[in-house]
C-alpha cells in the first residue's frame, strides 16, 4: 500500500478508537480540513504535523509509517481510552466519558492492578466521577480521592493531573466551587502541557478555573482570563463554556463597581442562554441582574426579574434553585416594604411540591415576618414547623436561628421559661458553629 493512503488509513482507524472527531485531532495548529485529506490520503503530512498527530492519538511516529507496525498491547490501548475518558469529563461529555470506559473492558487484558501504566487507579477515577454526575457526591469523591491517592503514590504526573482536571470541572459543574478552585490549581503544571497540545480541554480547564476564581470571590484574578477566553473563543464559536464565561465576567465587573459593564455581561448571557436552549444558563444570568438591580435601588424591577429566573429554574427541573429563589423572592418583597405580596409569596411556595427543599427557610421567613407584624400565634406556629422540620434534617444553622426567632415570639407571649429554653439552645448552637 502506498505511504500516503497508509498513513491516513491508520490515523482515521485510531481517531476512531479514541472517539476523536476530526476538529479535536486538528486542534489550533492544524485543520479539520488537512486532517480529512489526511484521511483519504489526499495529502502528505509534514514530520512534524504527524509527530503532533501522533501525539494525540498515543502513538509512536513509528505505527503510521511502518508496513507492519508493533501494536500498543491491550494495557496501552485501554490507557489511552481511560485518558481520553477523563479528557471528555474535562469537556463535560459525561456520555462520551461512559462508552470509553465500556470499551476499556474490552480492549485491557489481565488484572488491571497488575499492569504498569497505572491503569486501574485512573479507570476507578473516571467510574467515580460518573458516580459524582450521577448525584452520588458522596460515593463518587470517595473513590476519586483513593485513586488520586494512588496516583500520588505511584502513578505518572500527567495521569494525576488529568484526574484532578477532570474531577474540578466536575465539581465545578456542581457548584461545588471552593474544592474546583483547589483540584484545579493543583494541576496547573498540567494546563501548560494540555496548551501545548492544542484543542479545547485546556480551554476548558481554564474557563472552570477563572468561573471558580470569579464564584469564589478571586474576582480580580479571574477576570483577564475571563476576557481573554471570551475574546478568543466566546465571539467565534459557543463551545468553552460561554455562558458561564459571561455571568463570571458580569461578576467580576459588579466587584470592580462597574455595573453597566456587568449588566452588558448578562444581557449577553441571557441572549445565548436563549440561542443555545441553556435554560439554566438564562437562569443565573436573570438570577443575577436581578442581584444588580437590587443594588441600584431599582427593587420592582428586580422583584420581576427574579421571578422569571425562578421560573427558567423551574423548567430546568432544578428544585434547589427553584426553592432558593423563591425564598429570594420572599425576603425581597419584605425589604421593599411590600409585606403581603411577601407573605402570599411564601404561602403558595409552601404548597408548592418543587420547592420543597426550602420548606424550612419558607417557614422560618414567613415566621419572622409574621412576628414583625405581632401576629405571634401565627408566627409561633410557622416557626415551630421550622424547629421540627430543620431538626429532622438535620440543619443545624437553621435550627439556630428557628430557635432564637421562637424564642423571642414566646418571649413576647409571656412564656418566660419556654422562651429561655429555645434560646438556649439557640445561643449552644450558634456557639458548636462557632458564630454569635
Amino acid at each position: 500500500m502506498e505511504l500516503q493512503a497508509r498513513i491516513g488509513q491508520r490515523i482515521r482507524r485510531r481517531r476512531e478508537e479514541l472517539g476523536m472527531t476530526q476538529q479535536e485531532l486538528a486542534g489550533r495548529e492544524l485543520t479539520r480540513g488537512f486532517i480529512s485529506q489526511l484521511e483519504k490520503g489526499i495529502v502528505m503530512p509534514s514530520l512534524k504535523s504527524l509527530e503532533l498527530i501522533a501525539s494525540r492519538l498515543y502513538r509512536p511516529v513509528a505505527y503510521f509509517l511502518e508496513e507492519t507496525p508493533q501494536e500498543t498491547s491491550p494495557d496501552g490501548q485501554a490507557a489511552a481510552l481511560v485518558d481520553r475518558a477523563l479528557i471528555r469529563l474535562v469537556e463535560q461529555d459525561a456520555g462520551a466519558a461512559q462508552e470509553l470506559v465500556r470499551r476499556v473492558a474490552d480492549s485491557a487484558g489481565g488484572d488491571l492492578k497488575r499492569t504498569g501504566e497505572d491503569l486501574a487507579p485512573r479507570l476507578e477515577a473516571v467510574r467515580g466521577l460518573l458516580a459524582m454526575l450521577g448525584g452520588d457526591l458522596q460515593e463518587g469523591s470517595r473513590r476519586v480521592q483513593q485513586a488520586i491517592q494512588a496516583l500520588k503514590a505511584g502513578g505518572s504526573s500527567r495521569a494525576l493531573g488529568l484526574v484532578l482536571a477532570a474531577l474540578g470541572c466536575v465539581l465545578a459543574r456542581a457548584g461545588r466551587w471552593d474544592e474546583a478552585v483547589v483540584a484545579l490549581d493543583e494541576c496547573d503544571r498540567l494546563l501548560a502541557e494540555l496548551e501545548a497540545e492544542g484543542g479545547r480541554p485546556a480551554s476548558f480547564v481554564r474557563a472552570c478555573r477563572a468561573v471558580a476564581y470569579a464564584r469564589t470571590g478571586r474576582t480580580a484574578e479571574a477576570r483577564p482570563v475571563l476576557e481573554a477566553l471570551w475574546d478568543q473563543y466566546g465571539r467565534q464559536n459557543c463551545y468553552i463554556m460561554p455562558g458561564e464565561v459571561l455571568v463570571a465576567l458580569a461578576d467580576c465587573y459588579r466587584a470592580a463597581g462597574e455595573p453597566a459593564r456587568a449588566g452588558q455581561a448578562l444581557e449577553q448571557a441571557q441572549g445565548l442562554g436563549r440561542a443555545l436552549r441553556l435554560r439554566g444558563i438564562e437562569a443565573l444570568a436573570l438570577e443575577r441582574q436581578a442581584e444588580l438591580l437590587q443594588s441600584q435601588g431599582e427593587g420592582p424591577r428586580a422583584v420581576d426579574v427574579l421571578s422569571e429566573a425562578a421560573r427558567r429554574y423551574r423548567e430546568t427541573g432544578d428544585r434547589e434553585a427553584t426553592g432558593r429563589l423563591q425564598v429570594d423572592l420572599v425576603r425581597m418583597l419584605w425589604e421593599q416594604g411590600r409585606t403581603g405580596e411577601a407573605l402570599e409569596k411564601a404561602g403558595q411556595a409552601l404548597e408548592d411540591p418543587a420547592v420543597e427543599s426550602a420548606r424550612v427557610q419558607l417557614l422560618l421567613l414567613r415566621g419572622q415576618i409574621l412576628a414583625r407584624l405581632d401576629r405571634l400565634d401565627e408566627a409561633r406556629q410557622d416557626l415551630e414547623l421550622a424547629v421540627s422540620a430543620s431538626e429532622s434534617a438535620g440543619m443545624s444553622r437553621e435550627l439556630a436561628a428557628a430557635c432564637s426567632e421562637l424564642g423571642r415570639v414566646l418571649r413576647a407571649q409571656g412564656e418566660h421559661a419556654r422562651a429561655s429554653e429555645f434560646l438556649a439552645r439557640a445561643v449552644a448552637l450558634y456557639e458548636r458553629a462557632g458564630t454569635s
